[in-house]
């Protein structure tokens, strides 16, 4: 298992018993899972591993094989998942027994001050503060979004102008979004998306009316989950809207394939 393997990396002596069960081709969680999380609660000292890019797992046996370790951790354990959109994990019973720390879309979001420091260390451009605001409002926080703008800021000469005019429909931007959003989407959710941008404010009941579709609360509550630049907009989570950005791009991108959708 890579995880065992990274585990012997970050702490040589680690997982050495699990490590020649898994060689051996042990069951996996009925002995390689046990004598793994054993060894972890011997250590002595605070260890953690982290599991990157999480929502490209797909294989059902993993999902188990994580809640097995999840259950059964060891105080001496920390599991961190990264993932674009909520695993196929017990969720909803780790957060009843307080044993979930869950950092989503609003706790990463950017302040105005923040935005201020990644554009000058990781691009080094100094704005003023009424520029940082406009774009800080434009990206909403969004992380990726001010490094691009940033990016683009340094080969320009007109700032003030571009700060204004920064929207879903710049390069660097429709770039992202399409390569790590919608090109990845199914054809009907894709289609849905680009559809129902032409809505400032989403339910389940008027995408059905205006998509002249049924089943629509159901993709709403699916986007969200998906992280995909979905924001609910009460805590009933009946109704929502996208990033100011994705929506902009959504609306490009629809006008450019079906032209006559939009309203006039």
């Amino acid at each position: 298992m890579c995880a065992i393997a990274a585990l012997r990396k970050a702490s040589p002596g680690v997982a050495t018993r699990a490590f020649e069960l898994v060689k051996m081709g042990a069951e996996i969680e009925q002995r390689v899972l046990p004598t793994l999380l054993n060894e972890l609660a011997d250590i002595g000292y605070q260890l953690a591993l982290v599991l990157d890019d999480y929502h490209l797992l797909e294989n059902p046996t993993v999902h188990e094989q994580v809640a097995f370790v999840i259950d059964r951790m060891p105080q001496t354990f920390r599991l961190l998942i990264a993932t674009r959109s909520d695993p196929a994990l017990p969720l909803a019973r780790l957060r009843a027994r307080g044993e979930l720390l869950e950092l989503r879309t609003q706790e990463l979001r950017f302040q105005a001050g923040e935005a201020n420091h990644l554009l000058i260390d990781a691009v080094g451009l100094e704005l003023t503060d009424a520029q940082i605001q406009v774009l800080f409002r434009r990206t909403e926080g969004w992380a990726a979004g001010l490094y691009l703008a940033g990016l683009s800021l340094t080969k320009r000469t007109d700032v003030a102008t571009f700060i204004t005019t920064f929207a879903g429909d710049h390069r660097h931007i429709v770039d992202y979004l399409m390569a790590e959003v919608l090109d990845g989407q199914p054809p009907q959710r894709r289609d849905f998306l680009l559809r129902s941008s032409v809505l400032g404010r989403l339910n389940g009941a008027l995408c059905d009316a205006v998509l002249q579709s049924t089943g629509s609360a159901a993709v709403l509550e699916a986007i969200e989950r998906e992280n995909l630049f979905l924001l609910p907009l009460d805590v009933s989570r009946c109704w929502y809207r996208y990033h100011q950005l994705f929506a902009e791009l959504l609306r490009t991108e629809l006008h450019r394939t079906e032209p006559d959708f939009i309203p006039s």
